[in-house]
């Protein structure tokens, strides 16, 4: 199976479970929303980020082992394979064991400092239930995941997380059907991920046994270790603690009422935020490949076209949601009475967030390709000291200003990286970036000022009426994005439509 096939297989599995957790994030929280109230949503939402942070003793091992995996699978190398997923394995069990011991401690720092409405117990339970589901990943997933993307059948990862979330979410909508404890919330995930664990399991035993790990005389013998790990670590770290702190932040400040308004906004961000997951998921492992080729020009290529895509994708996703998240927000929290939902601060600043996260997205499948951990640590552990300062020192004012730190952070890394990776690969060239954001700017900025005009004129007051004027949004988005990104982008759009055009017509 040849690279873009690999891709497309992997697009395709990965979108089914994108689309699927997409529908299924949007209704569950919904329902539980309006069943146990703001309280328990915030407290769900809280809960994720801080279990988030105390998983950072995880954080690089996954993007350093799998870039120290390409090679050797290019080269068909087993004994190296072996050696690498041995001492990853191994990495992973000490990560599980420190990550028990963080999730603990968070779990009951959080029980007593929350200011929410919620009985103490419960929300111990809640944490230390979430805390078993994290830990039993990292156990028993992490090392195949990681073997899986680098030999680009991720499909598999997507299936098993596909089983995961149908577990989990169909659980919790029985829970609040049957109007149980809340608590009961949080077990659901811990089953899902157990029905993960034996299908990847499976999977791997019977395909790829022969990459077992070695036992502990031989990893004794051998004595090897993965590159990169403290660095790729230190670049994770950064980024996984400045959008895990956002809730926190609030939940610790202001109670678990406003940290559901800011789980309400970043829900519709995370949704728009898939399409950069599934490409990212799809792509970063076939451009490792290429990489690997060290074919100079396709890689130049190569980048140009999949950054050009995502960011016109982005654009569009963003364009389409500036005129429809306050209505989506009034309508998705009507029966909700105990705090105001409705914020165009929020709005603004959801989709400066959206633009800056995703831009960054191509540089790092970069990083992580080529190895550059080192010089992008230094830069993003900077700012992400400097931007949680920020992100702090904002949401005293008001705790609606928490995300312009990582909305400043997110920037700072994108400008960082392109400036950097331009520096250090003498053969990387990427001359048509600004010419992608600024496409991306000013189709926004036109449909911010189109949105004023909706708003003015029009209320969308059920979903009937939201999902007409979605309609209509996107065809309009898709002709000014398409105009603008002809005058200002010519050459990257006639660059990727060639590219696709002679893929498609190769498929036929």
């Amino acid at each position: 199976m040849d690279k873009f096939a690999k891709v497309k297989k992997n697009f395709f599995w990965q979108g089914i479970y994108q689309v699927a957790i997409l529908l299924l994030g949007f209704l569950v929280p919904y329902v539980v929303l309006n069943t146990y109230g703001s309280n328990v949503n915030g407290l769900t939402a809280t809960i994720k980020q801080v279990i988030l942070l105390s998983s950072l003793a995880s954080a690089g091992v996954t993007t350093a082992a799998t870039y120290t995996l390409y090679k050797p699978i290019k080269d068909n190398d087993g004994n190296k394979i072996v050696e690498i997923i041995t001492s990853v394995k191994c990495e992973y069990r000490r990560i599980a064991i420190i990550t028990a011991i963080v999730c603990i401690i968070s779990s009951i720092v959080l029980t007593i400092f929350q200011k929410g409405n919620l009985d103490s117990l419960g929300v111990l339970a809640a944490c230390l239930l979430t805390s078993l589901n994290t830990i039993i990943d990292l156990y028993y997933t992490s090392t195949t995941s990681i073997f899986l993307t680098a030999i680009q059948e991720k499909y598999l990862i997507s299936i098993g997380m596909i089983i995961s979330g149908i577990v989990m979410y169909g659980g919790q909508l029985i829970i609040c059907f049957l109007n149980l404890n809340y608590i009961f919330l949080y077990s659901t995930c811990v089953i899902g991920t157990v029905g993960k664990v034996l299908f990847l399991q499976y999977y791997f035993k019977r395909s790829y046994n022969q990459y077992k790990s070695l036992d502990n005389k031989e990893k004794r013998e051998r004595n090897f270790h993965v590159d990169g790990i403290g660095y790729a670590f230190a670049n994770e770290v950064a980024h996984t603690v400045n959008v895990a702190t956002q809730s926190v932040i609030i939940a610790m400040l202001y109670g678990f009422s406003e940290a559901s308004v800011l789980s309400v906004y970043m829900m519709v961000v995370n949704a728009l935020s898939l399409v950069a997951q599934v490409v990212y998921s799809s792509f970063g492992p076939s451009f490792g490949a290429v990489v690997a080729e060290d074919n100079k020009r396709k890689i130049n290529d190569v980048f140009e076209i999949f950054q050009y895509s995502l960011m016109l994708v982005n654009s569009f996703l963003y364009m389409c949601a500036v005129p429809l998240f306050i209505p989506f927000v009034k309508l998705y929290t009507s029966g909700i009475k105990d705090i105001q939902y409705v914020s165009e601060t929020l709005v603004i600043e959801c989709v400066l967030y959206g633009i800056f996260y995703v831009a960054r997205v191509p540089y790092n499948i970069v990083v992580s390709a080529t190895g550059k951990f080192k010089k992008s640590a230094i830069q993003t552990c900077i700012t992400c000291a400097f931007t949680i300062c920020i992100a702090i020192a904002f949401s005293f004012i008001d705790y609606q200003f928490v995300l312009w730190g990582s909305i400043i952070f997110y920037l700072t890394n994108t400008f960082y990286q392109h400036f950097m990776l331009k520096r250090e690969l003498n053969h990387f060239q990427n001359n048509h970036f600004w010419n992608h954001l600024l496409v991306t700017f000013l189709s926004v900025l036109s449909m911010f000022i189109i949105s004023k005009s909706i708003s003015a004129n029009i209320d969308i007051s059920n979903a009937f009426l939201l999902i007409i004027m979605s309609f209509i949004i996107s065809i309009v988005s898709v002709i000014i994005l398409l105009v603008i990104s002809y005058m200002l982008d010519k050459n990257s759009m006639l660059k990727t439509l060639k590219y696709f055009k002679s893929k498609f017509d190769k498929d036929i």
